[in-house]
């Protein structure tokens, strides 16, 4: 069978409302404009970069003498266009392992759960701190310890979870980590230092976003106020794919988090229609992150098959074989029963990452690096092969 294969970004319409940013094939950050699909490298692979609305809190992402606010530390201002994007701010002790520089003043809810990202590049003192700390008084949350492997400091403000160090090259690093306050001020400030009480040992700060939310999302730069980046809407006409007598649809990607919604509903993958929700072919992960795979005819469920928990978060593939009277499935190599009971739709525009037009079900963050789309039944061989990483 003779294949067409074209790359994403060329075939996708893609609705945003805002710019968005990527990591660009040389690991830099990059803005993508309005309207624009996002192709992203973040592991090293480019992948349509589909993620839901989200807000950086922070009032002045990037790192600068001219914004960020003492404490303790003595601040020298610097050019480095790191990542293509931060200046940076050296950061050195004064003589407490507290002495750091802030981002400003962000809002925050008791109780709710918070994404925090935070850039930086090792210094003389071969160690940094990242904190959140509450602005009515002493209380704080931290991570800190060696660059690259920064773990718990301090939960007195809070609950820490979920810390994830990256080395990103050239001495540059990354730490995310999800923040609960869990006291009555409704603000606060986060903060990058160097963790000594060496006078003159330094850290240099790059950047820093904290979001509603348990998923860390890509940068989003502000500069003065909190910056919102709009959802991802992106579709594709398959009306003349020749899919009407059935199809097998096969992809590979990997969500950075899900929603954790309720049991019942999802995150989708992608999602193939007639332009409503009656007629439906569906690949999505539940909030166990199992992968679901569902075909529904005027708003019935007509077949459906799901995978293993926790496998959407990771590299995943999943295939799908769908016609009359005709249900298969493989994820991550296993196939499922046959179904031989099925109504099949007619459906014509897939929607990556969403269930509608308006970008229901966007998870926080998918990566999708490949879908194929055969306008034939293919073999349960062939299905596997599809279906396996």
């Amino acid at each position: 069978m003779a294949l067409t294969q074209k790359a994403l970004a060329e075939i996708v319409t893609t609705l945003r409302a805002t710019t968005g940013t990527v990591i660009d094939a040389s690991g830099k950050i990059a803005t993508v404009p309005a309207d624009t699909a996002r192709i992203d490298y973040s592991d090293g692979e480019a992948a349509l970069l589909e993620e839901a609305a989200s807000t950086n809190l922070v009032p002045y992402s990037a790192a600068s003498i001219d914004n960020w606010l003492i404490d303790g530390a003595t601040l020298t201002g610097l050019s480095l266009n790191a990542l293509g994007t931060f200046p940076g701010l050296k950061i050195a002790s004064d003589g407490q392992s507290y002495h750091r520089a802030s981002a400003g003043n962000v809002n925050w809810t008791s109780g709710n759960t918070y994404a925090v990202s935070a850039w930086y590049k090792a210094g003389t003192s071969g160690k940094c701190r990242v904190v959140m700390r509450d602005s009515a008084g002493a209380i704080e949350v931290s991570v800190s310890g060696l660059v690259g492997a920064l773990s718990l400091g301090s939960s007195a403000g809070g609950n820490v979870f979920g810390i994830v160090n990256t080395a990103l090259g050239d001495g540059l690093y990354k730490v995310t980590f999800l923040f609960t306050p869990n006291t009555s001020t409704t603000s606060g400030r986060p903060a990058i230092g160097p963790h000594t009480v060496n006078v003159g040992e330094d850290v240099v700060a790059l950047g820093i976003q904290v979001e509603a939310g348990t998923v860390p999302t890509s940068y989003i730069p502000t500069n003065g106020g909190a910056v919102t980046r709009a959802r991802d809407i992106c579709t594709v006409d398959v009306s003349d794919l020749g899919i009407a007598a059935g199809c097998t649809i096969a992809v590979k990607g990997r969500f950075d988090g899900l929603t954790q919604p309720a049991p019942g509903t999802n995150d989708r993958i992608l999602s193939i229609d007639d332009g409503g929700f009656n007629n439906r072919l569906i690949l999505a992960s539940t909030n166990l992150g199992a992968i679901l795979a569902q075909v529904r005819k005027d708003n019935i469920l007509e077949a459906s098959s799901n995978g293993p928990d926790g496998a959407s978060t990771s590299n995943f593939a999943v295939a799908m074989r769908a016609g009359p009277n005709n249900f298969k499935t493989a994820i991550n190599g296993v196939l499922s029963g046959q179904d031989s009971s099925v109504n099949y739709p007619a459906v014509t525009t897939m929607r990556i990452g969403a269930s509608d037009a308006s970008g229901g079900g966007t998870p926080p963050r998918l990566r999708v690096k490949s879908i194929l789309i055969y306008p034939v039944l293919l073999s349960d061989a062939a299905l596997a092969a599809l279906g396996t990483v």
